[in-house]
């Protein structure tokens, strides 16, 4: 876009004049050069044409005049009486130098603004995020500009030449914090190592478990406070929790329950969950902000005190709508995951729960059987008593008749015997002929029941 044009037209005296304007960008004013056509030669005319339009230094005629005017956006550019041929190059002319004029003011804001920063980097003298994320942030914002067209090419890479350099610096700076900073955690990590090995030592030992779980836990805690590079960070959480596993396994025995069972599960998606749910509180925030943001700067749009500060309004307006929109589409995503975490929780819940129903089920089943069982036992034992009192009953009278039995051919025997010895002498009893003997003795056997005679063997 040319600063320069170069017209013929009339003066106010109705005079043939060529009119060389010469757009002063910081002034926001025009130079006329009004030459007079019987000086005009075709070689002066060439150079304005070519080479002062081109930003060439050139020599005007004498006799040639010279105006100050100021760059209006709207009405007759040219003081009065005065005219061109070309009225559309002309208009045409004034509406873009009016936006040169804007674009140029736009540039020296921001040339003002990034020199800022530079002083601030400098004057700090160390890496700080707030400084990258405010050169970031102004990046950004010229990055909007040129895309919208605000900006002149040889602004835009003016202030891409500043800004790459300061990145530049601070990323030399970052360099110096980042050895720093990994000295610091080289350091922290020998003394966090240090006192896991001396915990190590300990449960090798045997010692108080409940002591050792204690102090692994205050260590974990100190953790999240201290700085460590990612490594380092990984390799202590790595140590800590294995020693953490050494120490439940012998607390609790092997058949504490390890990582990835449901009781696992349910607390990892739960953590992740409550993580997730802060972030998405964070995310509707600050598109909340950005919301509120548009809305005040809608309204200061038709109280701005001109079109440069209306146009930056705009610009910033577009670029917080757009990010809005980017962090619209972030917390859909985080939405969605918090449906699906919410879904898994519920799942491993109903599992746990059924889990536990057939548990109690089980167990209820098992002590009815084992009431069952004790039930029977008790019964059969109260039985087995009755039969034992029932058998005693049965058994006793009957010994008692074996014995009278065993005693009864005794008895005979010995009565017999006194029934064929001879009779006392002066008795009036007669002896017993050979044949009564034998049929008493026939009558007598036929008496006793057989199975209560004697044995042989139980005679001697």
């Amino acid at each position: 876009m040319k600063s320069k044009l170069v017209l013929w037209g009339k003066n106010p005296g109705e005079e043939r004049v060529l009119l060389a304007l010469d757009l002063l960008e910081e002034s926001n004013k025009i130079d006329v050069h009004v030459i007079p056509e019987a000086i005009v030669t075709q070689e002066l005319e060439n150079q304005l044409l070519h080479e002062w339009k081109d930003d060439h230094s050139i020599q005007f005629p004498e006799g040639s005049s010279a105006m100050n005017i100021d760059l209006k956006l709207i009405g007759d550019l040219l003081p009065d009486g005065y005219s061109v041929e070309k009225e559309d190059l002309l208009k045409r002319a004034q509406a873009e130098w009016h936006f040169v004029v804007l674009s140029s003011k736009l540039y020296k804001t921001y040339h003002s603004e990034i020199e800022e920063i530079k002083d601030r980097i400098e004057q700090a003298g160390k890496y700080s995020i707030h400084a990258w994320d405010e050169l970031k942030n102004f990046w950004d914002k010229v990055q909007g500009q040129i895309q919208d067209r605000n900006i002149f090419r040889s602004h835009a890479a003016a202030l891409k030449e500043q800004t790459n350099n300061m990145f530049t610096r601070l990323k030399e700076l970052r360099k110096d914090l980042d050895k720093e900073f990994n000295d610091e955690s080289k350091t922290n990590f020998e003394k966090f190592n240090a006192k896991l090995e001396e915990i190590e030592e300990r449960i090798t030992k045997g010692l108080s478990l409940h002591v050792l779980f204690e102090d692994l836990k205050q260590l974990q805690n100190k953790l999240k406070d201290i700085r460590f590079s990612k490594d380092h960070r990984n390799k202590v959480w790595a140590r800590i929790d294995e020693a953490f596993k050494i120490v439940k396994e012998k607390r609790f025995g092997p058949d504490a329950k390890p990582e990835g069972t449901s009781d696992s599960n349910n607390n990892r998606i739960e953590k992740r969950l409550i993580g997730l749910l802060d972030a998405i509180k964070k995310m509707q925030n600050s598109i909340r902000r950005d919301k509120e943001e548009i809305n005040f700067q809608d309204k200061r749009v038709g109280e701005s005190g001109g079109m440069l500060e209306a146009q930056l309004r705009e610009a910033k307006i577009k670029m917080v709508q757009e990010r809005i929109d980017s962090k619209e589409l972030k917390l859909a995503d985080m939405l969605a995951t918090k449906t699906e975490l919410e879904s898994k929780l519920a799942n491993i819940k109903e599992k746990d729960k059924k889990r536990a129903e057939l548990e109690d089920a089980k167990k209820a089943a098992q002590d009815k059987i084992a009431a069952e069982i004790k039930e029977a036992a008790e019964q059969r034992k109260e039985g087995e008593g009755k039969l034992e009192k029932a058998a005693a009953a049965i058994v006793g009278p009957k010994d008692l008749h074996s014995e009278e039995a065993n005693i009864a051919p005794e008895s005979a025997e010995v009565n017999s015997g006194e029934g064929l010895s001879s009779p006392e002498p002066g008795s009036s009893e007669t002896s017993v002929p050979e044949e009564s003997k034998t049929k008493d003795s026939a009558e007598a056997a036929e008496e006793i029941p057989s199975e209560s005679i004697p044995d042989k063997s139980e005679e001697e």
